[in-house]
Protein backbone atom coordinates (compact mmCIF):
# COMPACT_ATOMS: atom_id res chain seq x y z
CA UNK A 1 0.00 0.00 0.00
CA UNK A 2 1.27 3.01 -0.98
CA UNK A 3 1.68 5.75 2.07
CA UNK A 4 3.05 9.49 2.03
CA UNK A 5 4.48 11.11 4.69
CA UNK A 6 4.85 14.83 5.83
CA UNK A 7 8.22 14.85 7.92
CA UNK A 8 7.38 18.56 8.98
CA UNK A 9 3.95 18.49 10.55
CA UNK A 10 4.01 14.18 10.72
CA UNK A 11 1.02 13.97 8.44
CA UNK A 12 0.34 10.38 6.88
CA UNK A 13 -1.61 11.34 3.70
CA UNK A 14 -2.61 9.28 0.72
CA UNK A 15 -1.64 12.51 -1.82
CA UNK A 16 2.04 13.37 -2.07
CA UNK A 17 0.94 17.14 -1.17
CA UNK A 18 0.86 18.08 2.30
CA UNK A 19 -2.00 20.72 2.49
CA UNK A 20 0.17 22.56 4.82
CA UNK A 21 3.46 22.22 3.49
CA UNK A 22 3.11 21.07 -0.24
CA UNK A 23 4.95 18.23 -1.41
CA UNK A 24 8.63 19.29 -0.53
CA UNK A 25 8.37 17.55 2.80
CA UNK A 26 6.20 14.58 1.27
CA UNK A 27 8.23 11.00 2.13
CA UNK A 28 7.04 7.97 0.06
CA UNK A 29 6.42 4.68 2.15
CA UNK A 30 6.40 1.47 0.88
CA UNK A 31 4.97 -1.42 2.32
CA UNK A 32 7.56 -4.02 0.57
CA UNK A 33 11.04 -4.67 2.56
CA UNK A 34 14.17 -3.57 0.54
CA UNK A 35 16.47 -6.50 -0.41
CA UNK A 36 20.41 -4.49 -1.54
CA UNK A 37 23.73 -4.45 -0.14
CA UNK A 38 23.88 -1.03 -0.06
CA UNK A 39 22.12 2.51 0.26
CA UNK A 40 23.47 5.96 -0.06
CA UNK A 41 27.08 4.72 -0.22
CA UNK A 42 26.06 2.83 2.94
CA UNK A 43 26.58 -0.94 3.70
CA UNK A 44 24.24 -2.90 4.53
CA UNK A 45 23.56 -6.98 5.73
CA UNK A 46 22.62 -9.35 2.81
CA UNK A 47 18.99 -9.03 5.18
CA UNK A 48 17.50 -5.95 6.08
CA UNK A 49 15.15 -6.04 9.40
CA UNK A 50 11.71 -6.48 7.99
CA UNK A 51 10.33 -3.02 9.44
CA UNK A 52 12.78 -1.10 7.26
CA UNK A 53 11.87 -0.29 3.89
CA UNK A 54 12.85 2.34 1.03
CA UNK A 55 11.28 4.66 -0.40
CA UNK A 56 10.82 5.84 -4.47
CA UNK A 57 13.60 8.21 -3.48
CA UNK A 58 16.13 5.85 -2.41
CA UNK A 59 15.83 6.59 1.50
CA UNK A 60 15.78 4.11 4.10
CA UNK A 61 12.60 3.93 5.74
CA UNK A 62 10.98 2.20 8.72
CA UNK A 63 7.41 1.01 8.15
CA UNK A 64 5.57 1.54 11.46
CA UNK A 65 5.90 4.81 12.41
CA UNK A 66 8.57 6.31 10.13
CA UNK A 67 11.46 7.68 11.55
CA UNK A 68 13.42 10.42 9.67
CA UNK A 69 16.60 9.39 11.81
CA UNK A 70 20.16 7.80 10.64
CA UNK A 71 21.51 5.07 12.07
CA UNK A 72 24.14 5.06 14.76
CA UNK A 73 27.46 3.16 13.37
CA UNK A 74 28.62 2.18 17.16
CA UNK A 75 25.19 0.29 18.26
CA UNK A 76 24.45 1.15 21.80
CA UNK A 77 24.23 -1.04 24.90
CA UNK A 78 20.74 -2.94 25.00
CA UNK A 79 18.08 -2.74 27.76
CA UNK A 80 19.33 -5.48 30.38
CA UNK A 81 16.31 -7.64 30.05
CA UNK A 82 16.18 -7.27 26.21
CA UNK A 83 18.81 -8.83 23.74
CA UNK A 84 19.49 -7.22 20.79
CA UNK A 85 17.35 -7.42 17.79
CA UNK A 86 19.68 -9.35 15.13
CA UNK A 87 18.16 -11.55 11.80
CA UNK A 88 19.66 -14.45 10.94
CA UNK A 89 22.81 -14.25 8.50
CA UNK A 90 23.00 -10.36 9.82
CA UNK A 91 24.70 -8.52 12.16
CA UNK A 92 23.19 -6.37 15.11
CA UNK A 93 20.61 -4.32 13.77
CA UNK A 94 21.65 -0.22 13.25
CA UNK A 95 20.75 1.91 16.31
CA UNK A 96 18.77 5.04 15.62
CA UNK A 97 19.35 8.33 17.25
CA UNK A 98 17.37 9.54 20.12
CA UNK A 99 13.92 10.26 19.65
CA UNK A 100 13.75 12.84 22.75
CA UNK A 101 15.93 15.74 23.26
CA UNK A 102 17.46 17.90 25.82
CA UNK A 103 14.80 20.86 26.72
CA UNK A 104 15.20 22.17 30.16
CA UNK A 105 17.91 21.65 32.28
CA UNK A 106 17.37 20.83 36.47
CA UNK A 107 17.49 24.03 37.10
CA UNK A 108 15.38 25.34 34.92
CA UNK A 109 12.93 23.00 36.24
CA UNK A 110 13.20 23.25 39.40
CA UNK A 111 12.75 27.40 38.83
CA UNK A 112 9.69 27.08 36.78
CA UNK A 113 7.73 24.56 39.78
CA UNK A 114 9.50 26.99 42.37
CA UNK A 115 7.16 29.86 40.62
CA UNK A 116 4.73 27.73 39.02
CA UNK A 117 3.04 25.82 42.30
CA UNK A 118 3.21 29.22 45.25
CA UNK A 119 1.92 30.71 42.78
CA UNK A 120 -1.37 28.79 41.23
CA UNK A 121 -1.90 28.22 44.96
CA UNK A 122 -1.77 31.76 45.86
CA UNK A 123 -4.14 32.77 43.17
CA UNK A 124 -6.71 29.59 43.95
CA UNK A 125 -6.73 31.00 47.65
CA UNK A 126 -7.36 34.70 46.67
CA UNK A 127 -10.14 33.95 44.50
CA UNK A 128 -12.10 31.69 47.11
CA UNK A 129 -11.75 34.21 49.97
CA UNK A 130 -12.79 37.30 47.46
CA UNK A 131 -15.86 34.52 45.88
CA UNK A 132 -16.81 32.85 48.80
CA UNK A 133 -15.89 35.11 51.90
CA UNK A 134 -15.96 38.50 51.03
CA UNK A 135 -19.63 38.29 50.91
CA UNK A 136 -19.56 36.33 54.07
CA UNK A 137 -16.89 36.90 56.22
CA UNK A 138 -18.25 34.29 59.22
CA UNK A 139 -18.38 31.05 57.13
CA UNK A 140 -16.22 28.35 58.09
CA UNK A 141 -12.69 27.55 57.20
CA UNK A 142 -12.02 31.39 55.92
CA UNK A 143 -8.65 31.41 57.99
CA UNK A 144 -7.43 28.09 56.37
CA UNK A 145 -7.45 29.46 53.38
CA UNK A 146 -6.17 32.89 54.49
CA UNK A 147 -3.37 30.91 55.97
CA UNK A 148 -2.44 28.98 53.10
CA UNK A 149 -2.57 32.22 50.78
CA UNK A 150 0.15 33.19 53.30
CA UNK A 151 1.87 30.60 53.51
CA UNK A 152 2.27 30.18 49.69
CA UNK A 153 3.32 33.90 49.28
CA UNK A 154 6.35 33.44 51.68
CA UNK A 155 7.03 29.97 49.42
CA UNK A 156 7.02 32.90 46.26
CA UNK A 157 9.60 34.45 48.26
CA UNK A 158 11.61 32.39 49.54
CA UNK A 159 11.65 29.07 46.89
CA UNK A 160 12.77 30.92 43.72
CA UNK A 161 15.96 31.94 44.99
CA UNK A 162 16.56 28.49 46.41
CA UNK A 163 15.87 27.17 43.61
CA UNK A 164 18.91 29.03 41.74
CA UNK A 165 21.29 29.20 44.20
CA UNK A 166 21.03 25.18 44.64
CA UNK A 167 22.13 25.20 40.44
CA UNK A 168 23.97 28.47 40.83
CA UNK A 169 26.85 26.99 38.23
CA UNK A 170 24.43 27.38 35.43
CA UNK A 171 23.26 30.98 36.44
CA UNK A 172 24.25 31.82 32.97
CA UNK A 173 21.27 29.45 31.47
CA UNK A 174 18.35 31.80 33.61
CA UNK A 175 20.07 34.53 32.21
CA UNK A 176 19.29 33.65 28.62
CA UNK A 177 16.29 32.43 29.03
CA UNK A 178 15.48 36.33 30.36
CA UNK A 179 17.31 37.89 27.83
CA UNK A 180 15.28 35.75 24.89
CA UNK A 181 12.19 36.56 26.58
CA UNK A 182 12.55 40.20 26.25
CA UNK A 183 14.40 40.40 23.07
CA UNK A 184 11.35 40.46 20.36
CA UNK A 185 11.14 40.21 16.48
CA UNK A 186 8.50 40.67 13.69
CA UNK A 187 8.44 37.31 14.00
CA UNK A 188 7.37 37.11 17.17
CA UNK A 189 4.59 39.85 16.71
CA UNK A 190 3.51 37.75 13.58
CA UNK A 191 2.75 34.69 15.60
CA UNK A 192 0.85 36.32 18.15
CA UNK A 193 -1.06 37.56 15.35
CA UNK A 194 -1.86 34.53 13.16
CA UNK A 195 -2.29 31.64 16.45
CA UNK A 196 -5.97 32.54 16.80
CA UNK A 197 -6.07 31.58 13.03
CA UNK A 198 -3.70 29.00 12.98
CA UNK A 199 -5.62 27.64 15.76
CA UNK A 200 -8.36 26.79 13.68
CA UNK A 201 -6.90 26.87 10.15
CA UNK A 202 -3.91 24.05 9.32
CA UNK A 203 -3.57 26.39 6.23
CA UNK A 204 -1.94 28.98 8.68
CA UNK A 205 1.87 28.77 9.25
CA UNK A 206 3.52 30.63 12.35
CA UNK A 207 6.44 31.39 11.90
CA UNK A 208 9.59 29.80 13.64
CA UNK A 209 10.24 30.35 16.92
CA UNK A 210 13.18 30.50 19.24
CA UNK A 211 13.16 28.90 22.69
CA UNK A 212 9.82 30.81 23.70
CA UNK A 213 7.88 31.00 21.01
CA UNK A 214 5.58 34.78 21.58
CA UNK A 215 2.75 33.93 24.04
CA UNK A 216 5.62 32.31 26.14
CA UNK A 217 7.33 35.01 26.53
CA UNK A 218 4.48 37.18 27.24
CA UNK A 219 3.47 34.75 30.02
CA UNK A 220 7.34 35.14 31.17
CA UNK A 221 7.21 38.88 31.08
CA UNK A 222 4.38 38.93 33.08
CA UNK A 223 5.44 36.65 35.88
CA UNK A 224 8.87 38.46 36.00
CA UNK A 225 7.02 41.77 36.54
CA UNK A 226 4.03 41.23 38.48
CA UNK A 227 5.90 38.96 41.08
CA UNK A 228 8.04 41.47 42.71
CA UNK A 229 4.84 43.66 43.21
CA UNK A 230 2.70 41.09 44.60
CA UNK A 231 5.44 40.15 47.15
CA UNK A 232 5.77 44.33 48.25
CA UNK A 233 1.65 44.87 48.31
CA UNK A 234 1.29 41.58 49.92
CA UNK A 235 3.93 42.31 52.68
CA UNK A 236 2.41 45.63 52.88
CA UNK A 237 -1.46 44.11 53.08
CA UNK A 238 -0.07 41.37 55.64
CA UNK A 239 1.92 44.33 58.27
CA UNK A 240 -0.98 46.80 57.22
CA UNK A 241 0.83 49.46 55.49
CA UNK A 242 -0.93 51.35 53.40
CA UNK A 243 -3.35 48.13 53.43
CA UNK A 244 -6.32 49.96 50.81
CA UNK A 245 -3.72 50.99 48.14
CA UNK A 246 -1.74 48.25 48.68
CA UNK A 247 -4.88 45.62 47.89
CA UNK A 248 -6.20 47.78 45.28
CA UNK A 249 -2.50 47.16 43.42
CA UNK A 250 -2.82 43.50 44.38
CA UNK A 251 -6.41 42.56 43.07
CA UNK A 252 -5.42 44.52 39.93
CA UNK A 253 -2.42 42.48 39.17
CA UNK A 254 -4.21 39.39 39.61
CA UNK A 255 -6.94 40.34 37.27
CA UNK A 256 -4.14 41.33 34.54
CA UNK A 257 -2.29 38.15 34.75
CA UNK A 258 -5.26 35.57 35.03
CA UNK A 259 -5.61 35.45 31.24
CA UNK A 260 -1.65 34.55 30.74
CA UNK A 261 -1.41 32.39 33.41
CA UNK A 262 -4.97 30.53 32.40
CA UNK A 263 -4.03 30.37 28.84
CA UNK A 264 -0.35 28.69 29.75
CA UNK A 265 -2.01 26.12 31.67
CA UNK A 266 -3.98 25.75 28.96
CA UNK A 267 -1.41 25.14 26.75
CA UNK A 268 0.69 23.10 28.67
CA UNK A 269 -2.28 20.45 30.03
CA UNK A 270 -4.73 20.60 27.74
CA UNK A 271 -4.14 21.62 24.25
CA UNK A 272 -3.18 18.56 22.14
CA UNK A 273 -0.45 20.06 19.82
CA UNK A 274 1.08 21.44 22.88
CA UNK A 275 0.57 19.31 25.95
CA UNK A 276 3.57 17.16 24.64
CA UNK A 277 5.97 19.86 25.58
CA UNK A 278 5.31 19.46 29.31
CA UNK A 279 7.30 16.42 29.53
CA UNK A 280 10.60 18.83 28.94
CA UNK A 281 9.50 20.33 32.31
CA UNK A 282 9.13 17.06 34.17
CA UNK A 283 11.97 14.82 32.70
CA UNK A 284 13.88 17.61 30.96
CA UNK A 285 12.99 15.81 27.18
CA UNK A 286 10.88 16.57 24.54
CA UNK A 287 10.09 14.78 21.59
CA UNK A 288 12.66 15.39 18.82
CA UNK A 289 10.03 15.99 15.81
CA UNK A 290 7.44 17.90 17.77
CA UNK A 291 10.73 20.35 19.36
CA UNK A 292 11.30 20.84 15.57
CA UNK A 293 7.99 22.05 14.32
CA UNK A 294 7.19 24.13 17.53
CA UNK A 295 10.81 25.63 18.18
CA UNK A 296 12.51 25.36 14.87
CA UNK A 297 14.72 28.50 15.44
CA UNK A 298 15.88 26.89 18.56
CA UNK A 299 16.12 23.40 17.63
CA UNK A 300 18.58 24.63 14.39
CA UNK A 301 20.66 26.45 16.62
CA UNK A 302 21.32 23.69 19.14
CA UNK A 303 20.81 20.59 16.88
CA UNK A 304 22.00 21.88 13.70
CA UNK A 305 24.80 19.17 13.20
CA UNK A 306 21.66 16.52 13.32
CA UNK A 307 20.69 18.51 10.24
CA UNK A 308 23.59 18.78 8.64
CA UNK A 309 24.95 15.23 8.62
CA UNK A 310 21.83 14.67 7.40
CA UNK A 311 22.10 16.30 4.60
CA UNK A 312 25.75 15.73 3.55
CA UNK A 313 24.86 11.60 4.06
CA UNK A 314 27.06 11.53 6.83
CA UNK A 315 26.13 8.90 9.51
CA UNK A 316 27.30 9.51 12.88
CA UNK A 317 26.92 9.35 16.93
CA UNK A 318 25.19 12.25 18.08
CA UNK A 319 26.35 14.10 21.28
CA UNK A 320 24.41 12.85 23.97
CA UNK A 321 22.39 16.22 24.64
CA UNK A 322 22.75 20.32 23.97
CA UNK A 323 25.89 20.95 26.62
CA UNK A 324 29.43 19.22 28.16
CA UNK A 325 32.13 19.62 30.35
CA UNK A 326 35.50 20.41 28.78
CA UNK A 327 38.64 19.62 30.98
CA UNK A 328 41.02 21.48 31.68
CA UNK A 329 44.51 19.54 31.17
CA UNK A 330 46.25 21.94 33.71
CA UNK A 331 44.33 21.58 36.88
CA UNK A 332 41.19 18.87 35.55
CA UNK A 333 38.99 21.41 36.82
CA UNK A 334 35.63 20.86 34.68
CA UNK A 335 33.76 23.67 32.82
CA UNK A 336 29.67 23.26 31.76
CA UNK A 337 29.38 24.33 27.68
CA UNK A 338 26.67 24.34 25.19
CA UNK A 339 28.11 22.39 22.24
CA UNK A 340 26.46 25.69 20.40
CA UNK A 341 29.72 27.89 21.92
CA UNK A 342 32.39 24.55 21.87
CA UNK A 343 31.38 23.92 17.50
CA UNK A 344 32.76 26.99 16.15
CA UNK A 345 36.51 26.56 18.46
CA UNK A 346 36.52 23.15 17.46
CA UNK A 347 36.35 24.06 13.35
CA UNK A 348 38.38 27.08 13.92
CA UNK A 349 40.81 25.06 16.20
CA UNK A 350 40.96 28.07 18.67
CA UNK A 351 42.13 27.46 22.21
CA UNK A 352 40.42 27.35 25.08
CA UNK A 353 41.32 29.39 28.49
CA UNK A 354 40.88 27.42 32.06
CA UNK A 355 38.50 30.08 34.32
CA UNK A 356 40.42 29.00 37.30
CA UNK A 357 43.61 28.13 36.50
CA UNK A 358 44.43 30.62 33.32
CA UNK A 359 45.90 27.65 31.22
CA UNK A 360 45.24 27.86 27.42
CA UNK A 361 44.83 24.34 25.99
CA UNK A 362 43.11 22.77 22.68
CA UNK A 363 39.29 22.68 22.58
CA UNK A 364 39.53 18.93 20.96
CA UNK A 365 41.68 17.93 24.36
CA UNK A 366 39.18 18.98 26.34
CA UNK A 367 37.05 16.44 26.00
CA UNK A 368 37.02 13.54 27.53
CA UNK A 369 34.02 11.34 26.92
CA UNK A 370 35.25 8.37 23.96
CA UNK A 371 31.22 8.54 22.56
CA UNK A 372 31.94 12.50 22.08
CA UNK A 373 35.20 12.26 21.01
CA UNK A 374 34.16 9.77 18.26
CA UNK A 375 31.45 11.57 17.24
CA UNK A 376 33.56 15.29 16.82
CA UNK A 377 36.28 12.91 14.88
CA UNK A 378 33.44 11.57 12.76
CA UNK A 379 31.93 15.14 12.30
CA UNK A 380 35.10 16.69 11.01
CA UNK A 381 38.69 15.84 9.54
CA UNK A 382 41.66 17.76 10.23
CA UNK A 383 42.88 19.79 7.12
CA UNK A 384 46.41 20.35 5.98
CA UNK A 385 46.96 23.38 8.74
CA UNK A 386 45.59 21.29 11.77
CA UNK A 387 42.21 22.94 12.17
CA UNK A 388 38.89 20.91 11.93
CA UNK A 389 36.05 21.24 9.05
Amino acid sequence: MQKYYCDQCGRYSDSDNCPTHGSARMVYLDSEPFKGSSIRGVSTPNAVPSDVSVSATGRLQANEPPRNHLPKEVPEKPHQDQPPRTKAGSGPRPKIESKEILRFLKSERRLHWAIAIPFVLCWTTALVLVVVYNPNPLRPYRELFSLVHRISGACLIVLPPLAVLTGWKEYKVHLLNIKTAWLWSINDLKWLALMGLAAVSKKIVLPDQGKFNAAEKVNFISVMLACPLFIVTGLMIWLQSWGWAAWLIHASLAVLVTPTMLGHIYMATINRGTRVGLSGMITGYVDRHWAKHHYALWYRENFATDRQNRDSGLHHVPPPDRQLHVNCPACAEKTLVNWSWLLPRLISAAALTCPSCGESFDALDSISDPQQIQWVTQQFKPDQTGAVG
